[in-house]
């Protein structure tokens, strides 16, 4: 004669899988929701930071601007080591040849 599983063993074995299988579902359903909180979180820091950042950026134009005043002091500055090393140059009666062309350099635009 064969053994038979009785049937309150077959229906108690299959109803703790069933019953492990949903508790497993919950479990990893409750780690997903942590998992996106999380995320969710990071993502809200990561948002942040870029605000702060882009704070700290300059515009295209005012930086133009800012080029520009810039490149108009230096070349105050060239023309002021130009007209002192001609003084320079007289004063001494020596001749340092200078590949500097006097016409680049207008006295009205270079006045400070």
């Amino acid at each position: 004669m064969e053994p038979v599983l009785p049937l309150s063993l077959v229906l108690g074995i299959s109803g703790g899988a069933v019953s492990a299988l949903i508790t497993l579902g919950r479990k990893f359903e409750a780690i997903d929701d942590k998992h996106q909180a999380h995320l969710l979180s990071v993502d809200q820091r990561i948002d942040a930071v870029e605000l702060r950042l882009a704070k700290d950026y300059i515009d295209k134009t005012d930086l133009q601007h800012v080029l520009e005043r810039l490149d108009a002091r230096i070349d105050k500055i060239d023309y002021k080591l130009y007209l002192f090393l001609q003084y320079r140059n007289q004063y001494q009666n020596r001749d340092y040849s200078l590949d500097l062309d006097l016409k680049t350099f207008q006295k009205e635009d270079h006045t400070s």
